[in-house]
């Protein structure tokens, strides 16, 4: 592990896909869940998403469409996004994030 990447949930993409987005999930079933959507190239924050539905296809989408709208943006885009290194890396270890961060409890 290196310890300058920031520690993540998971990367998602699409096959094939040259954009994949990162996520760290937070909460629990008792106070729902959110999102923070992750570019995996800079590891800014891109957005906090709740879950559209309960389908996790939603979800997946709502995480993509913020990162391919990001991507322009994106100070790691050079054009060709296979040969930057990615700025994020899966947890090996739990996040402790159960508890929603103060600002997006209802």
């Amino acid at each position: 592990m290196s310890h300058n990447k920031r520690l993540v949930h998971d990367i998602l993409s699409e096959p094939n896909a040259k954009r994949p987005v990162a996520f760290i999930q937070y909460g629990n079933p008792t106070d729902g869940y959110i999102y923070e959507a992750i570019c995996p190239w800079c590891a800014a924050t891109l957005e906090w998403l709740r879950p559209p539905t309960q389908k996790f296809d939603d979800l997946y989408t709502a995480l993509l469409r913020t990162q391919q709208q990001h991507w322009t943006f994106c100070p790691a885009n050079k054009g060709i996004t296979y040969t930057i290194e990615m700025q994020v890396e899966i947890a090996r270890e739990p996040l402790n994030t159960e508890t929603l961060p103060k600002e997006h409890i209802h």
